[in-house]
Parts: structure tokens; sequence; C-alpha cells
């Protein structure tokens, strides 16, 4: 039997699917990135990162991540999924940024 993974926040219930590919951003406007990935833990089967990748130039200069390819962000943070990702500011809750031998690739772009 397959699970299906979902992403539960407070009232928050959105497919783990839907998730992929949201642009993210932070509840002060400014751009991060796009999700490209996501952390579970199988023993509580809930989401505990996620991956960030094609990061705004502004967004890595202002952190100091130039060199870098995504950064993982903690669950923890995510406020909102909708037509985005919505997080609270970055700079305090920046777990870890992953450079580009380390980073997982970006999934295909769909033609809308």
């Amino acid at each position: 039997m397959a699970h299906i993974f979902r992403w539960e926040n407070a009232n928050m219930i959105t497919k783990l699917s839907k998730v992929f590919g949201k642009e993210v951003y932070t509840t002060s406007g400014a751009r991060v990135g796009r999700v490209v990935d996501v952390n579970i833990d199988v023993n509580t089967r809930s989401v505990s990162d996620i991956f960030i990748s094609n990061l705004d130039s502004a967004f890595q200069k202002k952190q100091g991540i130039e060199d870098k390819k995504g950064i993982i962000y903690s669950y923890s943070g995510i406020r909102n999924i909708q037509d985005i990702v919505l997080v609270s500011d970055m700079k305090p809750l920046i777990s870890e940024s992953v450079d580009e031998s380390a980073a997982p690739e970006e999934p295909a772009s769909e033609a809308y």
C-alpha cells in the first residue's frame, strides 16, 4: 500500500506534490527562491525541512550566501502554502546553506 504524505501545519493541509516548484517569499515580501525538494521524517511521516533553490540574487547577497546554490529551511518557519510558500523572515531560520555539489537537481519546469 502506497502512502501519500500530506503537508500539515496548523490548519494548512496540502498534498506534498503541490509544494514542488512553488515560489518562496518571506512575510516581508522578499523573494527567496523555489521549492525543489523536501526532507521527510519517515518515523513521524511529517515534513522536517524544505530545500529551496533558484535563489534570488538580492536574497543571496543580503544573506551572504552568493556562492550557494540553495538553502535548507526548517518546516517550522512555513506560514502558509497557497499560490506561493510564505515563510518567516529568513536570517534566524536558515538552517544550512548548500553548495552546488551537494544540491539536488532542480526538476524540469512545466510549460503553462
